[in-house]
């Protein structure tokens, strides 16, 4: 068990889509706001 700051995953995962996130031809891209509250680290 270890704490995870919740902000770093959600990142993490968004940068490894960020390629997808772009636009593509037929496709727009899409933005992606980014208003986080206060978490506090989560217990994984």
């Amino acid at each position: 068990m270890k704490q995870l700051d919740i902000y770093e995953v959600i990142d993490g995962r968004l940068m490894i889509l960020e390629n997808r996130l772009k636009d593509q031809g037929e496709y727009s891209a899409i933005e992606v706001i980014k208003e986080y509250g206060d978490l506090k680290p989560v217990q994984c």
